[in-house]
């Protein structure tokens, strides 16, 4: 049987979001700041989640690991992993998939790591709680894990403290943490955003290789695109809670069609923008109450405005093959009349 005739296995998708809200308490009660959102997962691949802060990202990934804070609630949608509806799950079982089958690592690896507590022994408590290797084997995948994620001398360095850590080898430290039980989901929340350049580059080429070579799916979840432009295979960019553009790396990179999405890419020295090492503020802010928002949401920072995108809400639709913008004028690459031009 030839190449040509021999059909694609589909992709498996790990996870799924389906219509997901997020709510959290106000002055009058719940509101909302995650408002539908429509994502996926696939097997193998690592999914960069961009926006800038109160776009919703972290919110996002808490309620898929189940660790929102006090009051914070997931009110509508599903989220799907493997099959199962996550809300449906008591709170044991939520408790025993953080850490388990997803894996979570954070910005803060002083506050992600206890300081009194030596490395090797919090890897192992993840072991303790999730495996059921004895005590030689989980010592012995201690210094496993810890030479998996690149950190010299594992033996020895099982036994230092957090201080005794740089805040690159913090971060590896807590990536070991993190997969220490085998995980099928790994989440970065800003892992990356408080290294320096080089090593970023390092944090984000170990988490491709876990990836690649372990079969993780991953959610980079990162304000700045460069560097999901490194490590990722799907980007969805999100704004005031929710998905204003979503598709392929290579592609949405290559063809933006939302003039948030080209905001950010034209901000960041990385992917051919202004020659700064942070992404410079869009002129603007994101608005404080993104559930009563009429029109578009992006409107009132918009280059391109029209009036309609005052009083016309844009839907999440296909723009073109497997990306999706929310834009009335997306398929004119966000500028309005540019077909015709």
């Amino acid at each position: 049987m030839t190449e040509a005739l021999v059909a694609k296995a589909p992709e498996t998708v790990r996870l799924a979001l389906k219509g997901l809200e997020v709510s959290v308490p106000g002055e009058d009660g719940m509101r909302r700041a995650v408002l539908g959102i429509d994502l996926e997962v696939r097997e193998r691949t690592i999914l960069g989640l961009v926006g800038e802060s109160g776009s919703g990202k972290s919110l996002t990934v808490r309620a898929i690991a189940g660790i929102l804070d006090p009051g914070v609630e997931v009110t509508g949608g599903e989220i799907e992993f493997e099959g199962d509806d996550l809300r449906r799950l008591t709170n044991a079982e939520r408790r025993s998939l953080s850490g388990g089958k997803i894996g979570i690592v954070f910005q803060d690896s002083m506050a992600g790591l206890n300081p009194v507590q030596r490395i090797g022994a919090q890897i192992e408590e993840s072991l303790l709680l999730h495996t059921d290797l004895g005590k030689r084997q989980r010592r012995e995948r201690v210094v496993e894990l810890l030479r998996r994620v690149g950190v010299p001398a594992p033996e020895s360095r099982a036994k230092a403290y957090p201080h005794e850590f740089s805040g690159g080898m913090r971060q590896r430290a807590l990536i070991a943490v993190a997969i220490a039980a085998s995980p099928e989901l790994l989440i970065a929340d800003e892992a990356t955003t408080a290294l320096d350049t080089t090593v970023q580059a390092q944090v984000v080429a170990l988490i491709r290789d876990l990836v690649d070579d372990d079969g993780l799916s991953a959610i980079f979840v990162t304000h700045d695109l460069a560097l999901v432009a490194e490590c990722a295979d799907d980007v969805a960019v999100m704004y005031a809670g929710r998905i204003v553009e979503r598709g392929p790396c290579d592609q949405v990179f290559t063809s933006p069609k939302h003039p948030y999405t080209r905001a950010l890419m034209g901000a960041n020295p990385g992917l051919g923008g202004a020659d700064r090492k942070r992404l410079p503020a869009i002129a603007g802010s994101v608005p404080s109450d993104v559930e009563h928002v009429v029109g578009c949401v992006f409107a009132s920072r918009c280059p391109m405005v029209e009036d309609r995108c005052l009083h016309e809400a844009p839907a999440l639709r296909e723009v073109a093959s497997n990306q999706w913008a929310a834009c009335h004028y997306a398929e004119e690459g966000g500028f309005p009349g540019a077909s015709q031009a």
